[in-house]
């Protein structure tokens, strides 16, 4: 027997294997794309209610989708490089805010239609499950370009770059912003599913590729509309208008109270959590931007003093240090220099110390003055640090 009849039997072995693991995908997904495109048809051949086996089948079309768009929002995180761990926490978030749909739609459809709780849950399966799905593909199809657009060079950076402190007024405050929720994430569960569910994720992009964020929860609540398809079909032709509208208030119900309970509850841990107070102290985000910081007021002094007769002054940080050169205009007595060098020294620590100074004592930066002749023969200097300030 030669070689290759010998590795026969593996790769047939093997290909049964594969079949055996995509014959699962393409009926979750062939069911998928029956839903989205013929729901009435769908729901003749395939949703018996009243029927356990079909009802239990329902529920497992559910949990595929649910756990193949998890995949799909890990792959999209990393492809946008955005995010963390906790970020499909998403899709428990959708799974909770199904809750008040499917409570509404049986309190409704029960007006005109009797289905019990088991046939609403049974036939609002298919249409979440599929919504949650299509939303999550679509995502990640859309990254995919992004990140491919990007990766060629037809696109800038996409991220904003939390370490700079420069740009417009909007643009820090959006990076507060986004230091705050990381504070509310790391001190509370709920308040990480909530986030995650709004996609605040996609806070760290730039626009307009922020407005990816938007994708999954309007096709999610899409999706509760063509709900209202399979309750047309399972009921009495002559209840089918009446049952289409009482679903489709449900949907809205259902997402108005999401909406309002969510940010309502995101509001008042704003308001009352210890994280605002630290915002408003100034003390998220300094030691990843403190350089950029710094340069900017460098910037900010260099721009603001006035060069007197007596010498110019030049400021550059570096590091955490402020670097300020004051050059003579005119050649100086040295000796008369450096007996008020130590008062000179003193006004310039008081003023570093001084109460209101504190964001460069945050900031752990250190301040050296350095004077020059007008040779630029460097002539004495020195330095003051945190450390200098006893009072704090």
């Amino acid at each position: 027997m030669s070689a290759s009849q010998r590795g026969e039997p593996w790769f047939s072995a093997a290909g049964v294997i594969v079949r055996l693991l995509l014959r699962p995908t393409e009926r979750f997904l062939a069911q998928c794309i029956s839903i989205s495109t013929e729901p009435s048809a769908f729901v003749g051949e395939r949703v018996h209610l009243g029927d356990t086996t079909n009802f239990l089948r329902a529920a497992n079309f559910c949990f595929s989708a649910v756990c193949t768009a998890f995949l799909a929002e890990v792959v999209t995180l990393y492809l946008l490089g955005i995010g963390n761990l906790t970020e499909p926490y998403y899709w428990l978030f959708i799974l909770v805010t199904s809750i008040p749909f499917v409570l509404f739609s049986f309190l409704l459809v029960r007006l005109v239609a009797p289905l019990s709780f088991k046939d609403v849950l049974h036939l609002s399966f298919y249409p979440i499950g599929a919504g949650v799905f299509t939303g999550a593909a679509l995502a990640l199809v859309a990254s995919a370009v992004v990140a491919a657009l990007v990766a060629l060079g037809y696109l800038p950076e996409i991220r904003l770059d939390r370490s700079l402190w420069s740009g417009s007024e909007e643009q820090m405050i959006h990076a507060l912003k986004l230091d705050l929720h990381d504070c509310l994430k790391a001190k509370n569960f709920v308040y990480t599913v909530l986030a995650a569910g709004l996609q605040e994720a996609y806070g760290e992009l730039k626009t307009p590729v922020d407005a990816l964020s938007y994708v999954r929860p309007v096709i999610a609540v899409l999706y509760l509309f063509i709900a209202a398809r399979f309750f047309m079909v399972a009921v009495d032709r002559g209840k089918a208008s009446a049952v289409v509208g009482m679903v489709c208030l449900a949907a809205v119900a259902a997402t108005a109270a999401n909406a309002l309970s969510v940010w309502a509850y995101l509001d008042w841990k704003t308001a009352t959590s210890s994280c605002t107070e630290q915002l408003a102290k100034g003390q998220f985000g300094l030691g990843r931007r403190a350089e950029s910081m710094l340069k900017a007021f460098a910037r900010d002094t260099e721009n603001d003093l006035n060069n007197n007769e007596l010498w110019d002054v030049s400021v550059r940080a570096e590091g955490r240090s402020l670097l300020f050169s004051n050059r003579f205009r005119k050649p100086m007595d040295t000796n008369y220099f450096n007996s008020r060098l130590n008062g000179l020294q003193k006004i310039m620590r008081d003023a570093y110390c001084a109460e209101d100074n504190w964001l460069l004592r945050r900031l752990k930066a250190t301040e050296t003055f350095t004077y020059y002749s007008p040779d630029g023969e460097r002539l004495t200097g020195f330095s003051i640090a945190p450390a200098d300030c006893s009072q704090w």
